[in-house]
């Protein structure tokens, strides 16, 4: 009996690790480091791939939003993707995280939209990958620019933006402009140029200081060591004169928009008057802030990112 009672908790236990050892299977992926150009500066990419797969594959890019790193926020969602057996490349922009370029922490709209072209030159020329099955993913910033290549690109299938950028926030632009303009002063006369904090508590001076972003940037930059918390003054000139509403209404291909109707940094409203005459488009909402989107919602999100893009490449 007493025999019989340890073979079945062997016999048990076998099943269970065999299950065990199945699920994580699933879950094994490798992350390969790849570096092209854009604008003639190197930039380095992670691109995850699920391991073991056979034939051409769909692939997303991604990037990060203003002033992040491919480490924040994105591997969540890449992950998520990888059990669709879809991969995912997730850039750093010039002048950011692993990337060359010069002057470090400095935003340039022209030299992210090349990141993401040469992007797709890279999974093009990549004969794993299905070059008619590629999409794009972006959030706040990225998921602005995401909506121009998308409109600039046909080799874009597919497109889920979340926060999208459209325009800068009116309320920001008072504030920071004395700022701006003095800076842009200074350079032209040969002085170095300034900088200001990405994400600041409510009341202090910095780029984005209200929707949670200063307990945001706190838990999603603790696995980003490449993270620095500042932008180049000069990257908000480029800012001010950044609008992605009229590349939005020429979006052919299907895109879903993730929206935070609480937003103060990138508001729904003026993400809905962009999109309102694209076709079929999908709008997924949620009662929240920008940055608390994520907190709260996350993993609604992941799973929303993951099954669009399984549907529609």
């Amino acid at each position: 009996m007493q025999i019989d009672s340890f073979h079945k908790l062997d016999h048990d236990l076998f099943y269970s690790l065999k299950e065990e050892l199945i699920r994580l299977r699933s879950c094994w992926y490798m992350i390969e480091k790849i570096h092209v150009m854009a604008n003639g500066v190197k930039i380095v990419g992670d691109l995850y791939l699920p391991e073991g797969n056979q034939g051409k594959i769909p692939a997303v890019i991604m990037a990060p939003g203003f002033g992040g790193v491919k480490e924040m926020l994105i591997p969540y969602y890449a992950k998520a993707l990888l059990k669709k057996n879809i991969a995912t490349l997730a850039i750093d922009y010039p002048n950011f995280g692993e990337s060359e370029g010069k002057p470090r922490q400095h935003i340039d709209i022209k030299s992210h939209h090349a990141s993401y072209y040469s992007a797709l030159d890279y999974l093009v020329s990549d004969t794993r990958f299905d070059s008619n099955r590629l999409g794009i993913w972006g959030s706040s910033l990225s998921g602005g620019h995401s909506l121009v290549v998308a409109a600039t690109d046909n080799r874009v299938k597919s497109i889920l933006a979340i926060i999208p950028y459209i325009s800068p926030p009116l309320q920001a632009v008072p504030a920071l402009a004395g700022k701006v303009f003095l800076d842009l002063f200074l350079r032209k006369i040969g002085f170095k140029g300034g900088v200001l904090p990405i994400a600041g508590r409510p009341g202090e001076m910095a780029a984005m200081n209200t929707d949670g972003a200063w307990e945001w940037m706190q838990e999603m930059t603790s696995e980003s060591p490449n993270f620095e918390n500042y932008v180049t003054l000069a990257s908000l000139l480029q800012m001010t004169f950044y609008r992605t509403s009229s590349y939005a209404k020429k979006i052919k291909r299907p895109l879903k928009v993730i929206l935070a109707i609480e937003d103060t940094i990138t508001p729904a409203k003026l993400v809905k008057k962009a999109i309102e005459k694209i076709p079929n488009v999908a709008i997924e909402e949620y009662q929240e802030t920008h940055f608390e989107l994520f907190r709260e919602h996350l993993n609604s999100t992941v799973e929303s990112t993951a099954l669009w893009f399984s549907e529609t490449l």
